[in-house]
């Protein structure tokens, strides 16, 4: 029979030897919330509000245009966000393109406006889905206001209620939403 000590000791060891082990090695755990900042295993926590939006903004921009403010592409999307002319417009910003194309911070309160309209439509969504999986992809609310920008609130709802919403989930580039979803998702965001 094996004493108390001597199976304390081997659970010891065992639990040593699963800490020591990489998140990578187990690709199905959650990630991690901290402080309120999603963090995906082995990544550092991002705590100040300004800082995590800027770093998500920072992401899209780099993924949509490489971060040029002065992009037009095939489609008319313009700007560092690739927005559509009929976008901006609709969130209330009376501009020309000339204008929108050479000011980059305009550009960004485009963003944010767009971002805080999204999370506005989709909070049910967000409340739902937020912290699960789906197709085998990890559900935040920086994932799900990233598939927005690309494929707008109606895309969202498509993806996860594709029964009741009809909106296309893959843009003109061939692009799918979760493409998005699960990109960007590891990016801690406040609105």
């Amino acid at each position: 029979m094996i004493s108390y000590k001597s199976m304390l000791t081997i659970a010891i060891s065992m639990l040593g030897s699963l800490a020591l082990r990489s998140p990578e090695a187990t690709p199905s755990a959650p990630p991690m919330i901290v402080d309120h900042a999603y963090v995906a295993p082995a990544q550092k926590v991002v705590r100040r509000t300004a800082r995590a939006n800027s770093d998500f903004l920072q992401a899209i921009a780099i993924f949509e245009s490489r971060n040029q403010i002065g992009i037009v592409n095939q489609y008319g999307m313009m700007g560092k966000y690739q927005f559509s002319p009929r976008t901006v417009a609709g969130l209330g910003f009376n501009v020309t393109q000339e204008e929108f194309l050479s000011n980059e911070s305009l550009q960004d309160s485009v963003m944010r406006r767009y971002m805080r309209f999204n999370y506005n439509k989709l909070r049910e969504v967000i409340r739902l889905h937020n912290g699960t999986y789906r197709d085998s992809v990890y559900i935040t609310t920086a994932g799900i206001l990233a598939g927005a920008h690309l494929m707008g609130a109606g895309g969202v709802l498509a993806y996860f209620y594709p029964d009741q919403y009809s909106h296309p989930v893959v843009d003109g580039n061939g692009v799918h939403i979760t493409e998005y979803i699960r990109r960007f998702g590891n990016y801690s965001i406040r609105l």
